[in-house]
């Protein structure tokens, strides 16, 4: 039977603009070790995938030890040439990346930031005072629209007030859990404008949030604009329960997206984000390649692609002959053909 192999690239977003590139650097934990099988690898998270395609942005990934140096250059990640910052959730708390003198820390970032770290907000992270409480807003996955005609929400319906920004709990470790997002409580906060907030949140004083240049949090001053929200990194990596491979909802990935266009100085654009997808129509299989339990065994060592059955890129170009995955249905991607495979449980 020939083989029929349809290839479709799909663009980020139709935008009307031109703009001059911007560079973002995204600096995030190597926790490899700590991640299960089938999580999207850390330099290829959703996020990392949504930038890839947008024209509009050059990330460059910052794969870092606990102190935020760069683990190719065992020196503190240099921004220069940088226009913003994306600070991801995959650090500790505790990490000294947050703490003054180590290059994430809230009141001495260099640029526009992107801040996921609702946790360092706290007496004995990133400040040395205050009484800020952090709460993990477990089995939540609503986001209560508090600035409906802000930026953030650009491209998004929030006529109802609430968006879900998740399809289902995740873990630290990129599989299925309970975790979404996070805010915290009690710290004192003079000058940030709340955007959102999970639904159910109690005494809230930062949740999704941005800060103007010159907000302060428990006496600390914010030198740079910077869009504050709390997720599970775990959200950014699980590949779903849904074969989509992807555990973040259009709106959810729709408001990261603005919020590094924001940082960035980009116009938002109207339109929702998506992440470019290859979609692989399979006749016949060419590749002798099959399904056992936690996985696809390939018939040699390969550079294979592997695509979830509605085209999102789970793995990327890996040299193997086994390729860890969840239970799902998968297109695998080689140079000597192709295969749709169904793992299952």
């Amino acid at each position: 039977m020939k083989r029929i192999c349809t290839f479709l690239l799909t663009a980020l977003f139709v935008s009307s603009f031109v703009y001059g590139q911007k560079k973002l650097a995204y600096v995030t934990l190597d926790k490899s070790e700590n991640m299960v099988e089938w999580a999207l690898p850390l330099d290829n998270d959703v996020i990392v995938q949504l930038l890839n395609a947008d024209p509009n942005i050059e990330v460059t990934v910052f794969l870092c030890d606990n102190d935020g140096n760069d683990l190719n250059t065992s020196a503190p990640v240099d921004f220069t040439g940088f226009d913003a910052i994306f600070a991801q959730e995959t650090f500790g708390s505790g990490d000294n990346v947050w703490k003054e003198g180590y290059p994430l820390h809230i009141a001495s970032l260099p640029l526009p930031t992107v801040y996921n770290k609702m946790y360092s907000y706290r007496n004995g992270r990133a400040f040395t005072a205050g009484e800020g409480a952090s709460v993990e807003a477990l089995n939540t996955y609503k986001l209560i629209v508090d600035q409906a005609g802000h930026d953030i929400f650009k491209g998004i319906d929030v006529s109802s007030g609430e968006v879900e920004v998740v399809k289902g709990g995740a873990h630290d470790t990129g599989d299925t859990g309970e975790k979404g997002m996070q805010y915290n409580t009690g710290n004192v906060v003079t000058g940030s404008i709340m955007l959102g907030h999970p639904d159910g949140a109690v005494d809230h004083v930062l949740a999704l949030d941005e800060f103007p240049v010159g907000t302060t949090i428990d006496g600390y001053t914010i030198p740079v604009k910077v869009i504050s929200f709390g997720m599970n990194y775990g959200q950014f990596v699980y590949p779903g329960d849904d074969d989509s491979g992807i555990n973040l909802t259009t709106e959810g990935l729709t408001i990261w997206r603005n919020a590094i266009y924001i940082v960035c100085g980009l116009d938002v654009p109207d339109s929702p984000a998506s992440l470019p997808t290859a979609i692989e129509s399979v006749e016949a299989n060419t590749l002798a390649a099959y399904a056992i339990q936690g996985g696809i065994v390939l018939p040699e060592n390969l550079n294979a692609s592997v695509y979830s059955v509605s085209g999102q890129l789970i793995a990327k170009e890996v040299n193997t002959n086994f390729i860890a995955v969840k239970p799902g249905i998968y297109v695998v991607h080689t140079h000597k053909g192709i295969a749709k495979i169904a793992v299952n449980r």
